[in-house]
């Protein structure tokens, strides 16, 4: 197959971009060819080592028509040269675009969206009722495409989930319990300050690692030291390879507001880091096991968190079997997500041929 993935610009430092990589790679070693168009490019480049990419358009510009124009008539261009048998768009304006093209090119080209935030913080999203199929990383997110798209999207929404390397090596659990936090360091979406709230009720000997940077990071950087406990805390910052830093660790924590599909968790469980997560919008419930390789709690709820974190403190032994949270995850391996992506692209284009 020539797929063809067509996404806005990237930072080039997320999970999604990660997500890219590692499906398209896998794609490539299935022997289907595969091309990734990225609208306004991607700003950090180093994920796009190795891989068939075309960066297009111009962000220079401060006149909104002449820089939607340098993306959309490049666009076409590109892929009317390119010729796929189908395209991924990962933004509701991407698939209204490609769609279009389709059809202005005539070709019976499946298009579909594959989107990777939760739905209410996407521009426009009433767009993807252009797509012929969908891509879901939850089922949360799957529910609010059913819901945005209407009766249109009946047997069109298939959940995929992101993938996770399911063989690394398991991270070993240290003498004093550390806790872990990996991700960007603002409230908005994060609440990195429950972390911090959190981490200062803990009575006993604790470590935690923060690792990440963000636009809150010397807000909660002060109020750690407002509490007396920024000498228990080590503050890494971003890292591109964020596991080859970490040792040792008892559990990882997310404090998220809503996630599209938060991959740290299904990183940290492959590796037999159980974790303490909210039961936030969307994914953690379809990922963490309660008192199997994890534990979720209501979203704020910062005593709810700091109580298993105590209990983490006072009984390290009691912790899930590392073998265990390591093979709870093996549904999400490269492999299962990515033959299921495959066999749904050829299910659509088959139905293409035939209609």
């Amino acid at each position: 197959m020539r797929i063809a993935i067509v996404s806005n610009k990237r930072s080039g430092l997320g999970g999604m971009e990660a997500v890219f990589r590692t499906v398209m790679q896998e794609l490539v070693r299935n022997q289907d060819e595969v091309k990734m168009f990225l609208m306004g490019g991607s700003l950090d480049k180093n994920w796009l080592r190795d891989l068939d990419c075309v960066e297009i358009g111009d962000q220079r510009t401060d006149n909104a028509l002449r820089r939607r124009y340098s993306f959309t008539l490049p666009l076409f261009w590109e892929i009317s040269q390119y010729q796929p048998d189908v395209i991924i768009g990962c933004d509701p304006n991407v698939v209204c675009y490609c769609k279009w093209m389709t059809r202005i090119l005539n070709r019976k080209i499946p298009v579909g969206s594959w989107v990777h935030n939760e739905l209410s913080t996407i521009w426009k999203v009433q767009l993807l009722k252009y797509a012929d199929f969908h891509l879901s990383i939850s089922n949360g997110i799957a529910e609010q495409i059913q819901a945005v798209v209407g009766s249109e999207a009946q047997g069109k929404i298939f959940v995929t989930h992101n993938p996770v390397d399911v063989e690394v090596l398991e991270v070993a659990r240290p003498e004093v319990p550390t806790f872990l936090y990996i991700g960007r360091l603002e409230n908005r979406q994060k609440r990195v300050r429950d972390l911090i709230d959190s981490l200062a009720k803990l009575e006993g000997e604790w470590k935690a690692i923060i690792v990440g940077d963000g636009p809150d990071r010397d807000e909660v950087y002060n109020l750690a030291q407002s509490y007396g406990i920024n000498d228990r805390l080590e503050w890494l910052g971003w890292k591109k390879n964020p596991w080859a830093e970490i040792p040792r660790a008892s559990a990882l924590v997310l404090t998220s507001n809503f996630e599209g599909f938060p991959l740290v968790l299904l990183e940290a469980m492959a590796r037999g880091i159980p974790c303490l997560s909210t039961d936030c919008q969307h994914g953690p419930a379809e990922i963490v096991i309660p008192e199997g390789n994890g534990w979720l709690v209501s979203v704020g709820d910062v005593e709810g968190m700091a109580g298993i974190m105590q209990l983490i403190v006072d009984q390290p032994e009691h912790l899930p079997d590392p073998q265990f949270v390591k093979e709870s995850v093996n549904k999400f391996s490269i492999t299962n997500v990515v033959d299921n992506i495959r066999g749904i692209i050829e299910q659509q284009l088959q139905m293409k041929v035939s209609s």
